[in-house]
């Protein structure tokens, strides 16, 4: 017991110092990031696991729409919303994923919408975005990817929302600063 308790200790530490880094770098080594590109590199990066769960994705992003924001984290926060839109897919139907990107007046809005299992918002909202929070019975689940995304696009100065609904899937939006054409 006293093994199990030191070793979750341990992880929130790690988790911790990973959040305080993110905050520490959060201006360090920003550039301007064509959005469709990026996309397609993490696209391509977990071909394997949407082949072996069937998902298909549209994308409808500007070839010339930029973001500035540091590669790595727009790396993870890509990453960590398409692997969960694949990972919390209905078991009802094949997993379909759109992309979509688009510039406003002073920002640059990322959506990543699916079709799966849903968040009921509505007992989550508050804790969707915390650390160590998890709302399906999925046993990957450990309740950090969400809490670091959130933080790396707010390092950046932007934002994250979302839309959901049981099992009608769920519909992430990520607003950049600044424009990006």
């Amino acid at each position: 017991m006293y093994k199990r308790q030191a070793d979750h200790l341990s992880e929130t530490i790690d988790n911790l110092d990973e959040v305080v880094k993110i905050q520490l770098n959060s201006h360090q080594q920003k550039k301007a990031l064509n959005l469709e590109q990026e996309i397609k590199k993490v696209l391509l990066s977990i071909k394997a696991i949407a082949e072996e769960q069937k998902s298909s994705f549209s994308l409808d992003v500007h070839p010339d729409l930029f973001v500035f924001c540091n590669p790595a984290y727009l790396d993870s926060i890509l990453l960590n919303i398409l692997t969960n839109a694949i990972k919390y897919r209905s078991p009802d139907r094949t997993p379909e994923i759109r992309i979509k990107a688009y510039s406003g007046q002073s920002e640059t809005v990322l959506e990543i919408a699916d079709n799966g299992v849903g968040i009921d918002l509505k007992r989550h909202k508050h804790d969707l975005f915390g650390m160590y929070k998890t709302f399906h019975q999925n046993k990957d689940a450990r309740g950090i990817g969400l809490f670091i995304t959130k933080n790396q696009i707010e390092a950046q100065g932007g934002r994250i929302d979302v839309e959901s609904q049981v099992d009608r899937g769920t519909t992430f939006r990520v607003y950049f600063p600044g424009t990006g054409n």
